[in-house]
């Protein structure tokens, strides 16, 4: 079930850990479990990435390389 995922993923990242942090802003990109929001996904990847979550840091890039969720930016890609 992946809105029941997306919840659990939720309140991982509310105690701050990385992974649980990129899985909801993945999420939050794509809608799985819930609405798509990219400007908050591209938010919580910002987090995670501040964080150390490799992922989260590439797919922060491919977000700015595109505009997917925020201003392109070839400069933050």
């Amino acid at each position: 079930d992946m809105k029941r995922g997306f919840e659990l993923y939720q309140k991982a990242a509310g105690s701050g850990d990385p992974a649980a942090v990129y899985f909801v802003a993945d999420a939050l990109l794509k809608g799985l479990g819930t609405e798509a929001h990219p400007a908050q996904g591209v938010e919580m990847l910002e987090r995670a990435s501040a964080a150390g979550n490799f992922m989260a840091t590439v797919q922060l890039a491919e977000c700015y390389d595109t505009g997917v969720g925020c201003i392109k930016d070839a400069a933050r890609a």
